[in-house]
């Protein structure tokens, strides 16, 4: 009997302690982001707008992080987010098979109970250039 107790004392002390962590789930390190992109000339929008140059169902974001794939920037109306777990400092925005761009991100860090270094997104550089923002949507001119 006490070896049947030690064994399932065994077995469910973990999932005990797993289950009383406050941030289970919860761990999403990085403010998300929103953005647009807009022809450079027009200021009209490339993927919403039509006709379209771009499929907006073709918009990845990409790493070169080890176990951090490429993410669908989410469809938010007429604008594009991404919400990240960890801050990332680079990404190459896919658009189609043969565009790619470069976004250099740039945060300011703080400490919260569940992240060691939660970064709150200062600018983004679009191949180089920063960003212009209308609002709280960074608006990357193509």
């Amino acid at each position: 009997m006490i070896k049947n107790l030690r064994f399932f004392c065994s077995l469910a002390l973990p999932f005990v302690f797993i289950s009383c962590d406050p941030c289970m789930g919860e761990r999403i390190c990085a403010d998300p982001f929103s953005f647009k992109i807009v022809d450079r000339i027009t200021q009209k929008d490339v993927v919403f707008e039509t006709p379209s140059k771009y499929n907006r169902d073709s918009v990845y974001l990409l790493t070169t992080l080890p176990g951090y794939g490429g993410t669908r920037a989410q469809i938010d109306s007429l604008k594009f987010t991404n919400s990240l777990l960890i801050p990332v400092d680079t990404f190459f925005l896919q658009l189609n098979d043969v565009d790619t761009d470069t976004l250099l991100m740039k945060y300011d860090y703080l400490k919260t109970s569940c992240c060691q270094h939660f970064g709150i997104l200062q600018s983004i550089k679009y191949n180089g250039v920063p960003a212009k923002q209308q609002g709280k949507i960074f608006v990357f001119e193509k």
